[in-house]
């Protein structure tokens, strides 16, 4: 694989998990990209709720009869005290958003850095160091994903759960589920940002030529002229 596929791929890569990320924001409401989901059935009753960064939203069933509540978090009159969860995953959410939208910068700094190894290889801006430079930026972003999905599960997912599990006083009939689909995306973000990290490492620029063709003078920005022989 030569450099210039590899950047290609890392740039690839990269769409990939500003995708996830993107994925991770739509999950603020309780949506199909929420963080948290949970269900209980019995017999004819049957409740789900999918719970957002900010809001969280209740689906009941019994019988003929339907209802849905939702809320959010930091409205004492949507999400009362009682069910332990609202003010923990209240302050989660707020900074899970934090991380990501730093996630977000620093998609666009590591873009910029691949894309300088690109253009110029090995040469022009911090030479060499660039390899490094892309390396410790996309493993920082693996570590802001990961940091994510930890503060979400630690601060409100294991909140969920016990108020779960509290509701049907050990029931065989219920099933939850730790983390959704926004969740679920920090992961394979995080994981991707790592495949990137690992693949700007192993390229090893050969300069100019070696990476874009010769077609970019690093310091003209454009194609050298041939130089005559003399005589």
């Amino acid at each position: 694989m030569t450099p210039k596929t590899g950047h290609l791929i890392s740039f690839f890569l990269l769409f990939l998990i500003f995708i996830m990320v993107i994925v991770g924001f739509a999950g603020d409401q309780p949506n199909d990209a929420a963080w948290g989901y949970a269900m209980i059935k019995s017999g004819d009753f049957k409740s789900t709720s999918k719970f957002g960064l900010q809001k969280f939203e209740t689906k009941t069933s019994s019988g003929s009869v339907d209802s849905t509540v939702s809320g959010k978090y930091t409205n004492k009159d949507q999400c009362p005290s009682s069910l332990n969860y609202c003010e923990d995953c209240g302050q989660a959410g707020k900074d899970i958003l934090g991380l990501l939208s730093f996630t977000l910068v620093m998609l666009l700094v590591g873009a910029a850095v691949v894309g300088l190894r690109l253009m110029y290889g090995g040469d022009g801006i911090l030479g060499e160091n660039k390899r490094y430079v892309s390396v410790g930026i996309f493993c920082f972003i693996s570590l802001l994903l990961w940091a994510c999905l930890g503060v979400w599960s630690d601060r409100c997912q294991s909140k969920i759960n016990k108020a779960v599990h509290d509701s049907v006083n050990g029931s065989s009939n219920v099933t939850y589920v730790a983390i959704f689909a926004g969740a679920g995306a920090t992961i394979v973000g995080a994981i991707l940002a790592l495949c990137v990290g690992g693949l700007q490492y192993k390229i090893m620029d050969e300069g100019v030529a070696g990476n874009y063709g010769g077609l970019v003078d690093p310091v003209a920005g454009a194609s050298a002229p041939p130089v005559e022989p003399e005589g």
